[in-house]
């Protein structure tokens, strides 16, 4: 599946998610949420139309913005069914176009590559079946899309259920990765037209599939997924060059079952991972952190968690060498939430982390090549127009930098937050001759003044967006608390 956190421009890390029914209608809809380095909310949006959305992956692009990739529910313009479905946003968020594409009754992206001339490329599943690719360019509108398979369609006879990843390569050509029916990973090569240019898979003496890729410095580009080997889920990582030639193969082992859903190449020419594990006692999944050389070996290895499930999703470099971990958690929060912490290579053991042993084994896969036809597949393209909200809550569960005093309900109230032009703070009734202060991100007070009555507004109007510190001093306590401007 496709990256679900990237990189913002501010040097914090923006990521996507899901959450029920948020505008009171039905069903899934899609979630950014963006941090800053400290982990401090710097805004949230919520994209909804009136049936079930679900976003499977989240593309930084070059200009700053981001890309969805997802699947909408298509009741509201067609028979019952899912369709393809993209969002557009700028670096806060803001939309700037959304796009639904229908084919058949169930249709969805995993994950996207931003190409060279600024359009994009979405993998995906489809009914009722074939390797599934969608071409568009930069606002959303269909170049071209195939479906690759041994017979022409509906007669589909390829057994690919899932193309999990693309990448471009330097030629222009694109490399999709996924998993074949009969328990095989299966790669494609194909070129900038939709002309497939070959495919393999591995044979079936391990039960494996390739779920991420990443294009790497060398012209090639890095596949990772599960392999089965002697009743255990071990790690995978194929590298190979722009041509399909496989360089090496490595799985990677903990003592129990790990998975990695995540891929990026660092700075250094390395890579870096993040999944789960089971090796912890007696968490049943542990987020799980990998980080290798440029061939594979390890440097570090380390896992996070409670006493429930909690699984790593994504991994971004951060511009100080360290790196943001984003996935979901059971052990922390209400239910399922959404889990992101910064962690450097020096960490100490803090905030729920275990150091692992990660065993390293050469894997020699044997693959086979197969004959796949290239179909035209005609789609149906509307604007997909969603309704747009704001608002998340965070828990922080390590927290670092300044300190907050959270305000007790019964006793003072600063809200809304995020907050856009104005801030408003409630007092309680006995309280008199209150001290309120408003400091910027660099501690800087902005404003002070006295507070005569039970419930007070501040104007932010002219307050640049970010994060300012709200502090509230009564005769009885004190009350600081972040507050985000949009």
């Amino acid at each position: 599946m496709g990256n679900n956190a990237h990189r913002s421009l501010n040097g914090g890390v923006t990521f996507a998610t899901w959450a029920y029914d948020q505008f009171g209608m039905s069903g899934r809809d899609m979630v950014l949420i963006s941090l800053s380095d400290q982990g401090d909310t710097l805004w949230t949006r919520t994209y909804g139309r009136p049936h079930n959305d679900q976003s499977f992956s989240m593309l930084g692009t070059a200009d700053g913005g981001y890309l969805i990739v997802g699947g909408t529910d298509t009741s509201d313009i067609i028979n019952p069914g899912q369709q393809l479905y993209l969002i557009r946003t700028d670096a806060f968020g803001d939309t700037l176009w959304t796009r639904a594409y229908w084919r058949s009754s169930y249709d969805y992206g995993l994950a996207a590559t931003e190409c060279f001339d600024g359009g994009f490329t979405i993998v995906g599943t489809s009914s009722p079946g074939g390797l599934y690719l969608v071409r568009i360019g930069a606002q959303g509108h269909l170049i071209w899309s195939r479906v690759f398979d041994k017979r022409d369609p509906p007669f589909f006879d390829s057994q690919v259920p899932t193309a999990w990843g693309v990448a471009q390569l330097v030629d222009g050509s694109f490399i999709v990765c996924g998993n074949h029916q009969s328990g095989a990973a299966l790669v494609s090569n194909i070129n900038s037209v939709g002309d497939l240019l070959w495919t393999r898979r591995t044979d079936i003496g391990n039960v494996v599939a390739l779920r991420q890729i990443v294009a790497t410095q060398d012209g090639g580009c890095l596949m990772v997924g599960p392999i089965q080997i002697d009743g255990d889920y071990d790690c995978l990582f194929v590298k190979s060059d722009s041509l399909g030639t496989i360089a090496w193969s490595r799985a990677y082992d903990c003592g129990g079952d790990e998975s990695l859903f995540s891929i990026i190449q660092t700075t250094d020419s390395g890579f870096a991972d993040a999944g789960y594990t089971t090796e912890a006692i007696p968490a049943p999944h542990d987020m799980y952190f990998l980080k290798t050389d440029s061939v594979g070996l390890v440097q570090f290895s380390i896992s996070f968690g409670g006493s429930s499930v909690d699984i790593g999703q994504d991994v971004v470099e951060a511009d100080d060498g360290g790196y943001f971990i984003v996935g979901y958690t059971k052990s922390f929060g209400y239910d399922t939430s959404m889990y992101a912490m910064k962690i450097n290579l020096t960490d100490d053991g803090a905030c729920y982390q275990n150091n692992i042993s990660t065993i390293v084994t050469d894997v020699n896969l044997v693959w086979q090549d197969i004959e796949l036809e290239s179909f035209s597949s005609l789609l149906i393209e509307h604007s997909g127009a969603c309704s747009v909200g704001r608002g998340a809550t965070v828990l922080p569960l390590c927290p670092v930098g300044v300190d907050e005093v959270m305000p007790d309900k019964s006793n003072v109230q600063v809200f809304p937050n995020p907050a856009t032009a104005r801030i408003t703070i409630t007092l309680p009734s006995n309280s008199t001759r209150s001290e309120l202060e408003v400091f910027n991100a660099l501690g800087e007070r902005m404003m002070a003044s006295r507070v005569r009555s039970s419930q007070t507004m501040i104007d932010c109007s002219s307050f640049a967006r970010g994060i300012y510190l709200v502090k509230v001093t009564t005769s009885t306590t004190t009350v600081t608390q972040r507050v985000v401007l949009e």
